[in-house]
């Protein structure tokens, strides 16, 4: 997805990938009866455009618990993508969030959360880059990384 504001600046750069999905069953494996019959695809909107994995910061500090509401819950039963930037955004320090213009914002979605479940959000700044990471209560699961700059 490539969206493009009416005086012709980019404003938003998105990708995604997809596999197929048993409602009852969770994620199918691709046997060579699936692969054959559906045809994968390989096909990239942005072919000049380099998508980096944002990497999980080495020192956070845990900053803010949170439990996962049906406000936040999506038609997949997952905690909605959006909310995720909701949350970075009540973690990050007061005084930066009140004087600093986040032009730029990556995140990575690994592990979506589930009604219920409770998360903790650990908070980093590196070189003026802020980063929230999202992970399950016991810290085993990482849901999100959230890069704002």
């Amino acid at each position: 997805m490539k969206y493009i504001m009416a005086n012709g600046e980019l404003c938003t750069i998105a990708t995604s990938k997809w596999t197929l999905i048993h409602l009852e069953k969770g994620l199918m494996r691709f046997t060579d009866e699936l692969v054959e019959k559906y045809q994968t695809e390989n096909k990239c909107t942005f072919d000049n455009f380099n998508f980096e994995k944002i990497k999980e910061p080495e020192n956070s500090t845990l900053t803010f618990e949170y439990t996962v509401q049906r406000r936040d819950i999506d038609i997949n039963k997952h905690m909605h993508n959006i909310c995720y930037l909701d949350l970075a955004y009540e973690v990050i320090p007061e005084d930066i969030y009140e004087n600093t213009s986040f032009d730029n914002i990556e995140i990575m979605y690994k592990t979506g959360a589930l009604l219920g479940e409770n998360v903790k959000c650990f908070y980093s700044n590196i070189d003026g880059e802020h980063f929230v990471t999202i992970k399950s209560e016991d810290e085993t699961k990482l849901h999100a990384i959230v890069k704002l700059y």
